[in-house]
Parts: C-alpha cells; structure tokens; sequence
C-alpha cells in the first residue's frame, strides 16, 4: 500500500508532503482494515502509520512487507 501510495501521490518531495503521505496511508490502511471508527481501526491506522514511516524513511517496500508480515505472526 504504501509503495503504490506514495509514488503516485503527493509527487512533491517536502517535509509536510512525507508527513501528510504517512498520515492519509495509515488512514486508508486502517479503513481497509476495519470499516467502523473504532478502537480496533485507531489500532489498524497506528500500524497503517509504522509501516508507512518504514516505507518512507527505507525507500525499500520488503522492509514493509516483512514488518507487517512479523506484527501478523503475532
């Protein structure tokens, strides 16, 4: 999701701009998730926002993949 994400939105490269993409893919993967607003979709947007900042801060989409595939195992 986030690889998708964030190549086609938000293009410019700024500070606010790779804030606001951590914060709208979290959101989205939160909604994808779970429908209802809820503790369990505040739960699903906080992971939605790690995997995000992974992404970003990595620039690799396996380091994502591995981490959301280690928080499933658990």
């Amino acid at each position: 999701m986030p690889g998708l994400f964030f190549n086609f939105f938000f293009l410019k490269k700024t500070r606010f701009n790779g804030f606001l993409k951590i914060i709208v893919s979290g959101l989205i993967f939160g909604s994808m998730h779970e429908l209802a607003i809820n503790y369990n979709w505040l739960i699903y947007c906080a992971m939605g926002w790690i995997l995000g900042a992974t992404y970003y801060w990595t620039k690799d989409l396996k380091c994502s993949m591995i981490l959301h595939a280690l928080i499933n195992l658990f």
